[in-house]
């Protein structure tokens, strides 16, 4: 494992529109054992995104802001731990959260909402939001 300051990401679609970005304070990056012989620089990113767990992050996607603790990627998707979210309409805090970037969306399998003075609207189960 290597340890470094300051992970960030951002992702455009195929119009040159900002998708998502994400910032962290720290990561951890297991060392690759060998080389990988790959043809195509996605197939690369998706092994070394793999490899990353990320410390104290924020991701952006639209109106939504998530504030994490730690986070990693599997199979495409960022799973995140300890989160805030702050949304037009409130925040939002869930032990464990995963971001689809494919498909834009929030899940967590408990969370809470939250008003910005701290009244609970609402307590979820199998939590789902997209973010379009």
């Amino acid at each position: 494992m290597a340890r470094y300051k300051g992970y960030h990401e951002r992702v455009f679609d195929s119009q040159g529109q900002l998708q998502y970005q994400l910032t962290t304070r720290e990561y951890l990056q297991r060392m690759p054992s060998g080389r990988p012989s790959l043809s195509s620089l996605f197939a690369l990113r998706e092994i070394q995104r793999e490899s990353l767990q990320l410390k104290q992050g924020t991701l952006m996607v639209d109106a939504a802001i998530v504030h994490f603790q730690h986070a990693y990627y599997q199979d495409g998707q960022l799973m995140m731990g300890g989160t805030e979210v702050t949304f037009p309409e409130g925040r939002l805090h869930a032990a464990s959260l995963r971001f689809d970037p494919a498909h834009r969306v929030l899940d967590a399998p408990r969370a809470m909402l939250l008003s910005f003075s701290g009244d609970v609207l609402g307590q979820y189960r199998n939590y789902h939001r997209p973010l379009r």
